[in-house]
């Protein structure tokens, strides 16, 4: 009977691990297994030489832009106004994960105000910053079977998978998703830092 209680008891951890894996990969096999069937928004963190790729590229394609990025940056500025088609503007996000976070937020109204979800988020960074926004937003977004593609500008180089910021931000994210919360509360410092930069002028 021991036994038995012992191997049902290792079963069920094995059981519910692969659900915690299941859960945790989701979002990234979830766009490939079914695939979104609506057009492609181009999303843009913050501006600059980011959001006047997204400008050119928009010229070509009419896609629509979503700019994400703090009051303070200025963006888009007027003349980045005059030559967008159609972009939306979300003055929010005090790091990547959090503007990400602004990401799923506003995708997930779409259908609300009758627009539909978009099949592919074009999202546009720079190099370096590129492989750590990705991983975040495929994790925020896969889920719902949007795919995250990448539009990069030639600034910095690529971070490595290796990274430790990719990594921690990866786990954020998957908190957001468990909690509600990225727990970026818990460097309060950092936080009060870059809601300085971000809202304070």
């Amino acid at each position: 009977m021991k036994r038995f209680l012992q191997k049902g008891s290792r079963s069920l951890w094995f059981f519910g691990f692969v659900v915690v894996l299941l859960w945790a990969v989701w979002p990234l096999f979830r766009p490939f297994a079914f695939f979104g069937s609506g057009s492609s928004l181009l999303v843009v963190l913050d501006g600059y030489q980011r959001l006047d790729l997204a400008l050119d590229r928009q010229r070509k394609s009419s896609e629509s832009i979503l700019l994400i990025t703090c009051p303070a940056t200025g963006q888009p500025t007027p003349r980045q106004k005059r030559r967008a088609k159609k972009m939306f503007v979300l003055k929010q996000g005090l790091d990547t994960v959090e503007q990400i976070k602004a990401l799923a937020g506003w995708l997930e109204h779409l259908p609300a105000s009758g627009h539909r979800m978009p099949g592919v988020v074009v999202l546009v960074s720079d190099a370096h910053h590129f492989p750590r926004a990705f991983i975040v937003a495929q994790l925020a977004v896969g889920g719902v079977g949007i795919k995250v593609a990448a539009l990069k500008t030639s600034v910095g180089k690529e971070q490595p998978w290796t990274e430790a910021s990719i990594w921690r931000d990866a786990l954020r994210i998957q908190l957001w998703r468990l909690t509600g919360s990225t727990w970026g509360v818990l460097d309060s410092r950092a936080t009060v830092r870059k809601f300085n930069s971000c809202y304070v002028h």
